[in-house]
């Protein structure tokens, strides 16, 4: 028999014997196991199970397959079939769950890439080292002793240095010559150490050692030993008391802006300087002074470009190099983050005279995970106290500083001296001669040991958890130009600035002279994240999937025993009455466990148990009309769940039960669609101009629960939901396009998690901006919808026509084109006719949508409702009637539009004013508020007054003109200030701090 139950549009329908007849084959099988089933008692009178009777229990109550048939197969070789598919089963169930723990248990990582965009960016910490670290024209202001260990030792600087007197014949030279006379450094204790007293017991093979930087001391160049030897004699001073001697910050530094502002002057506010080993002094821009007795608040880069960058202008004094110390001019530039110790030999870039060098950055922040909490990276921000780094520069944690006083450290045990190159201990430490083969043999094998990671310093210093770097770009061009030098030296004289090389012949000035910039190409920075890839969550999910399918591995099911579901819908009568039986409620109170019907499993999964609706385009192709839901900001804002001002979302958190409320009376005065309320949800607006919301709540929480309060909602009436993303700052900032579809994809994720049934980019002023909008919504593979604003009514904010606005977004993706809001009903009408025209004209098919404010604008300017005096708080006066938007509603249909609804200042009524007057061409729908409200004034009849009874028909309130209440109040607003918007005007750039007062009032004045 073939039973078939029904219910709304659900129809469920299965094959199997009547009731009685499988209720009887039922007893049968039940009492032919009556005996093997029954429990027995002992002498107690308690009931005992034995051990078959539990097994036999459980192979009949076991969802898997595999011990039911055992139970129920008559032949033996049946059951050996069965077992042996059980146990097999088992085993690769065993397997998977031993291999799926094993995952859980490595703790996997994965990598994931996201682009975030901040208004403005901390600017790093630049270092700027000159090539030469002591003047020519200061060494032999240096006391006697050093510089009879320099004229011994390094020959090629003694004869330049007499070159340099011979030439110069200067009374000081004659008087250092023969005196000694200069306020030198003061000389510590001689502390070159040759080498060890033992040799240091340390595994390594001489052919590794030799690739570790250390070779033989007979067989270095000469120059290069040179070189060598006076670093050595130079380390063994105070580098506090050697600052004298290299190129001072006024020497070098001929001009420096930061955006524009000069920062030459050497204050603690820009500057601080600290000597380097290889290059002497060094000057750090923008960072923490190195002598640790200050701590600097970091710039902030707020635009991109060189121009908002920092720009230098350095002149290196080729004419006071060491010739046979220095064979590069230039400079050194480091780039690192606050708090960080500068590396400018080993990290750092060159740039050389006669050029302009530009440095673009890239921010890129990489947050590392530690899944074992094992110290795979580093979570603190500083340094060990005995870190060397810490101790001489009270600088912060990095890997490379850490690294390299372990290094340090290891060399003063190991082979009792440090080299040169690590900043002097509070306790003396002799320097290593690397001229002396033992010291060469021991730091080689320390070296080994380092790199075989044997000395424990990567273990111990790793890299940190978090970490800004710079992905850097160089460009070159000549500078000064040929045209250009004539001007450029005259300006130098001016400075009274000359340059001479060692004859005291005039020099090139492209032999010195160089510029530096350095800024940010994007204020939108890369971020790296690691995360667990494989969490509990995933594990028991796996765990319930492997024991499920082994269970029903080996199960065949009867095509002709299966229950099918062709729709969704209630049970029928026919399963519930399986489940009676089941449960032994119909006659004979048989209790077989055999047959079972999940009735939860019949219903397929999809946004209402009533039914999936049909999508938006499915509607608008066949010709329906869509009434989309009114404005929420204002609704809000009037009942104080909203601010003012920002007018961002967060209310959706705050006060879910209020837009929850709004949603409902939108819904019931007939809106097909509920959008969430997601405007102004990105993250850049939500953290504009003293904004808390972003860092409060954040931008994904805010968005999902708008995305899950519509849903709720819709669900009530198998409305759609929309989810909208809005003009954000970082267009206006002038950022670009990745930033912008970076911006607006961060909402578009959280919608297509939530799976909305339609995308909207909506209120652009700009169709730049709304392509943008429409390029990253149409990521998500759903319909997407976009309105822009329109500006006198024909073009948009940058002057492009509204028929052309059309066409572009038509090619973005747009499935759905319109306008909405900054102007009344009748004033978008003329631009939906510009749209219209526009797609005709390209021969391009789009639907229309609109969405006007509920308010009258006629003035025609050129911002809509933004501009007139009544804006935001008084705009009530302009509310538009009910009756006004069915003349709005019905002139709309004959345009073509088949999406209508509201934007700000739309209330319920107006929406179920639209739905009134395309009731006929909405089959006769109205929506359930009608039911306290009669059509065209209809429920007046019922009214006591004569004269109200009168207004009972259409005919007057089709044909009323309302008054305002205000007989001294002008037609149209005063005209405001006007304000072009302009991307990247400074009038509209985006900032975190709120409006100052002072900026109220500067605003308040302008004409």
């Amino acid at each position: 028999m073939f039973m078939k139950g029904k219910h709304s549009d659900a129809v469920v329908g299965f094959q199997m014997d009547n009731f009685e007849t499988r209720q009887n084959k039922t007893e049968l099988v039940m009492r032919s196991q009556d005996d093997l089933m029954k429990p027995h008692k002992d002498e107690d009178g308690e009931k005992q199970y034995s051990i078959r009777y539990l097994f036999l229990d459980y192979c009949e109550y076991t969802s898997g397959h595999g011990p039911p048939r055992i139970l129920a197969s008559k032949q033996l070789i049946r059951k050996i079939y069965w077992l042996v598919l059980f146990v097999a089963a088992l085993a690769v169930s065993l397997w998977q769950i031993s291999s799926l723990f094993k995952k859980f248990e490595a703790r996997p990582l994965a990598t994931h890439v996201s682009l975030k965009h901040e208004t403005s960016l901390d600017f790093p910490v630049i270092t700027i080292c000159n090539f030469n670290s002591v003047k020519l024209s200061s060494l032999y202001e240096i006391p006697e002793e050093l510089r009879a260990d320099i004229e011994t030792r390094v020959e090629e600087l003694k004869k330049s240095a007499e070159n340099y007197c011979t030439v110069k014949r200067s009374v000081f030279c004659v008087i250092s010559l023969s005196s000694g006379v200069g306020a030198g450094p003061k000389r510590r204790k001689r502390a070159t150490q040759g080498g060890p007293t033992s040799e240091p017991q340390l595994d390594s093979q001489m052919s590794e050692e030799e690739e570790e930087g250390f070779e033989d001391p007979d067989a270095l160049d000469s120059d290069y030993r040179s070189r060598e030897e006076l670093t050595m004699i130079m380390a063994q001073f105070d580098p506090v008391d050697l600052i004298p001697y290299g190129h001072s910050f006024e020497d070098l530094v001929i001009s420096c802006t930061y955006r524009g502002i000069s920062c030459r002057n050497f204050s603690r506010s820009y500057w601080s300087n600290y000597w380097h080993y290889a290059y002497g002094n060094c000057f750090v821009f923008n960072g923490n002074d190195l002598s640790g007795k200050r701590n600097h608040r970091a710039l902030k880069s707020n635009k991109p470009g060189p121009s908002q960058g920092l720009v230098l202008e350095l002149n290196i004094q080729q004419g006071e190099y060491l010739g046979a110390f220095t064979e590069q001019a230039g400079v050194k530039i480091d780039i690192s983050n606050q708090g960080e110790m500068p590396f400018p030999r080993e990290e750092g870039l060159s740039a050389a005279p006669g050029f302009e060098t530009s440095i673009g950055m890239r921010k890129v922040e990489i947050n590392r995970k530690d899944p074992f909490n094992n110290g795979r990276c580093s979570q603190s921000t500083s340094l060990d106290d005995a870190n060397l780094y810490k101790q001489r520069f009270n600088v912060g944690y990095s890997a490379t500083s850490c690294k390299e006083s372990c290094l340090a450290f290891n060399q003063r045990r190991e082979c009792k001296c440090m080299e040169y190159r690590f900043p002097r201990p509070p306790n003396p430490t002799p320097i290593c001669n690397i001229l002396n083969k033992q010291t060469v043999k021991c730091l080689s094998r320390l070296q080994l040991a380092y790199k075989r990671n044997e000395l424990n310093c990567t273990k111990s210093c790793p890299p940190p958890c978090r970490e800004n770097l710079f992905k850097l770009t160089s460009s070159f061009a000549s500078w000064p130009s040929d045209a250009y030098q004539y001007f450029y030296s005259t300006r130098l004289e001016e400075k009274e600035i000359e340059f001479s090389n060692i004859e005291n012949q005039t020099s090139d000035v492209r032999s010195n002279v160089l510029k530096l910039n350095i800024f940010y190409e994007e204020l939108n920075y890369e971020v790296i994240r690691e995360e667990r890839s494989y969490e509990l969550v995933n594990f028991v999910s796996d765990l319930g999937g492997s024991l499920a399918h082994s269970s029903k591995v080996n199960c065949k099911q009867d095509p002709k025993k299966r229950m099918t579901s062709s729709k969704p819908g209630k049970p029928s009568k026919a399963i519930t009455k399986i489940k009676e039986w089941n449960r032994g409620n119909i006659a004979g109170k048989a209790k077989p466990r055999v047959f079972f019907v999940s009735v939860y499993n019949l219903v397929p999964r999809s946004h209402s148990v009533t039914g999936n609706p049909k999508g938006i385009l499915e509607r608008l192709d066949a010709g329906e009309v869509v009434i989309g839901d009114g404005g929420y900001l204002f609704a809000l804002e009037k009942r104080g769940y909203l601010k003012a001002g920002p007018y961002t979302p967060e209310c959706v958190i705050e006060f879910p039960d209020a837009v929850r409320q709004l949603h409902r009376e939108f819904l019931r005065s007939g809106s097909d669609c509920l959008q969430a309320l997601t405007f102004y949800g990105s993250g850049d607006k939500l953290g504009n101009r003293g904004s808390d919301a972003a860092e409060k709540y954040g931008v994904e929480a805010i968005n999902d629960q708008a995305c899950k309060l519509a849903r709720e909602v819709a669900n009530e009436r198998e409305a759609l939901v929309i989810g909208g993303v809005s003009p954000s700052p970082t267009f206006m900032n002038g950022l670009g396009r990745e930033a912008c579809i970076a911006n607006f994809k961060e909402q578009v994720d959280v919608f297509v998690k939530n799976d909305v049934d339609l995308l909207l980019g909506e209120t652009f002023f700009h169709c730049q901006e709304a392509e943008y909008a429409t390029e990253a919504c149409k990521t998500s593979g759903k319909p997407v919808a976009t309105c822009i604003c329109v500006a006198s009514l024909k073009t948009d904010y940058s002057g492009i026509p509204m028929e052309e606005c059309a066409v572009r977004l038509a090619n973005a993706g747009a499935d759905i084109i319109g306008v909405n809001c900054i102007s009344g009903p009748f004033e978008c009408l003329e631009a939906i006719k510009l749209l219209k025209k526009g797609l005709e004209e390209a021969a391009i098919k789009r639907h229309l949508m609109i969405q006007p404010l509920g308010f009258h604008i006629p003035d025609g300017l050129p911002c809509g409702y933004f501009q007139t005096a009544d804006f935001p708080f008084a705009l009530e006066p302009r509310t538009v009637t009910r009756w006004d938007i069915h003349k709005f509603a019905r002139k709309a249909y004959d345009l073509g539009v088949r999406f209508i609804g509201g934007c700000c200042g739309f209330e319920a009524y107006h929406i179920r004013a639209i739905a009134e007057e395309l009731r006929d061409e909405r089959g006769g729908k109205l929506p359930p508020a009608s039911e306290k409200h009669g059509l065209w004034g209809s429920a007046l009849k019922q009214h006591t007054l004569p004269w109200l009874r009168a207004r009972a028909r259409r005919e007057y309130w089709e044909n009323h003109v309302p008054a305002t209440g205000r007989p001294y109040s002008c037609a149209f607003s005063s005209q405001q200030p006007h304000y072009d918007l302009i991307p990247g005007h400074e009038d509209f750039r985006q900032q975190k701090e709120m409006t100052t007062e002072e900026e109220v009032k500067q605003l308040a004045t302008r004409k």
